[in-house]
């Protein structure tokens, strides 16, 4: 869910419940995603910060391979109504994170406008993402879909897991 600072500047948290819990107890809200943790997210403090992260869903790839979906703000000027918003994803070894945001893996169809707000459904070894799209700023809104292929998501995951942990020897000290 989306957890916010203040009205519109939204991070990404959850709660768990563990399936075998025979009560009604669930954890404390966790932050999963912080906004300043993407690097392609409109920063809260810029002077044209439309929104903050929203609408996220957790998938499960693997017993060690999850990936977040959901909602960003690109970090452009004034007048940019109507193209910032973009479905991002993250992923992580583990359900509780940390979270390495990935990228944007949808473009507007049209080269321009925005995209977001996905809902995701898994059929055999295919991931099919909905997800909203328009034209721009006070265009009608649209629903697209795309098709992933969960054996290829899962290896592009771990690869990009696996080089986030590498150390860079080549960092400035």
């Amino acid at each position: 869910y989306s957890g916010y600072r203040q009205v519109g500047c939204g991070d990404i948290y959850a709660s768990y419940k563990p399936k075998t819990a025979t009560d009604q107890t669930w954890s404390k809200g966790q932050l999963l995603l912080a906004q300043e943790q993407v690097p392609f997210h409109n920063a809260p403090r810029d002077e044209h910060f439309e929104w903050g992260l929203e609408g996220a869903k957790l998938i499960q790839l693997a017993a060690d391979c999850f990936v977040l979906i959901g909602v960003c703000f690109l970090p452009l000027a004034a007048g940019a109504s109507g193209t910032r918003q973009r479905v991002f994803l993250a992923a992580a070894s583990q359900l509780t994170g940390p979270y390495l945001p990935l990228g944007l893996p949808f473009r507007p169809s049209q080269g321009q406008g925005e995209n977001g707000h996905p809902d995701t459904l898994i059929e055999g070894n295919q991931l099919w993402v909905i997800y909203q799209e328009r034209r721009g700023d006070g265009q009608p809104w649209y629903l697209r879909q795309a098709v992933l292929d969960l054996p290829s998501l899962e290896s592009f995951v771990r690869g990009r897991l696996t080089a986030a942990q590498q150390p860079d020897y080549h960092q400035t000290i």
